[in-house]
């Protein structure tokens, strides 16, 4: 068995928390290349056109269907990302000899807490996270732009002499700080 390093997001057929489709995906950190991924659906168009379980057709029908139903999710969307990390964590011996022992994810993945609070690989197994560069830098950039318009509201503005806080100056600060923390990691391994 290979404890390897992963990154893992999922993604939805539409924007927001209403997304009947979902797609988890777990791609290994060193070559870059996808490991595995888990596709749900809490809908299926053929079952609203089935009979009612009361006719004496449904029997026959739900037998056929079973097996080509496109539902195989019962939950909400919003927690949709969760459970594909934890079927895909689930399966990653069996399937692979695999263990996901460290999940390179978004600052405000829930699928991370999911997976560490149901110990997937057993009491003494950790599984480490580790933050996403680019969100990280983000996140920078978001906060410069939240207190930049918050000091425009005021009438305040934010610099010194010769020195102004702009859209453009906002995002080379953002990247700077994103490759000032990828020549750090770079250099401490």
């Amino acid at each position: 068995m290979l404890d390897v390093a992963v990154s893992f997001d999922g993604s939805w057929h539409r924007r927001g928390h209403s997304s009947h489709n979902g797609l988890g995906v777990v791609i290994e950190l060193l070559t870059g290349l996808p490991i595995d991924f888990q596709v749900l659906s809490n809908f299926c168009h053929q079952c609203c056109k089935s009979p009612e379980k009361d006719d004496p057709s449904y029997a026959e029908w739900i037998s056929n269907h079973a097996a080509k139903c496109s539902k195989n999710y019962n939950g909400s969307a919003n927690s949709m990302e969760q459970h594909c990390a934890l079927l895909l964590w689930q399966r990653s011996v069996a399937k692979y000899g695999l263990r996901y022992t460290c999940m390179l994810c978004d600052g405000d993945s829930k699928s991370y807490n999911y997976i560490v609070e149901r110990k997937v690989y057993g009491k003494d197994v950790s599984i480490n996270k580790d933050e996403c560069i680019n969100y990280v830098s983000k996140r920078i950039g978001t906060a410069l732009r939240n207190l930049k318009e918050q000091c425009t509201a005021k009438g305040e503005s934010i610099g010194g002499k010769g020195f102004k806080l702009t859209n453009d100056l906002i995002t080379k600060i953002q990247n700077y700080y994103g490759r000032t923390i990828e020549d750090n990691h770079a250099d401490t391994n």
